[in-house]
């Protein structure tokens, strides 16, 4: 028996490690030319930097969503204040000027001492009864 024959048991053969290939004829090969690789290696570039600007984009939305939520409970709070202080000066003007001069209508205070009220439309005073 010559020992030039490679004699293998298939039961003991390993499928999963790669077989070495025989490398084709060069003229066999499919092949495209440098413009037309350069051509889709541009096109894969830019599809490359389209999708991250996408992804930057994304994440600067989501960015502007959340300041958006946050400014939308900056201008609740603000409206919500400005309810408040609205009817404090309405008591005020009416313990001010309503009750004690019966003056209504659009007024303008004096703002150096004395303060004086003037009316800028005069409306007389409803009727109490």
């Amino acid at each position: 028996m010559e020992l030039t024959e490679k004699v293998t048991n298939p039961e003991f053969e390993d499928t999963n490690s790669p077989q070495p290939e025989t490398a084709p004829e060069a003229d066999a090969r499919p092949a495209i030319t440098d413009e037309q690789y350069a051509q889709m290696a541009a096109i894969n570039a830019r599809i490359r930097d389209l999708k991250q600007f996408g992804f930057d984009l994304r994440e600067h939305i989501d960015g502007m969503r959340t300041e958006i939520a946050r400014l939308d409970g900056e201008l609740e709070k603000a409206r919500d204040e400005l309810v408040e202080r609205t009817k404090d000066m309405q008591k005020c003007y009416d313990d001010f000027i309503l009750a004690p001069y019966g003056i209504t209508g659009q007024i303008a205070i004096a703002d150096t001492t004395p303060h004086y009220i003037t009316v800028m439309e005069a409306q007389p005073a409803p009727e109490q009864g």
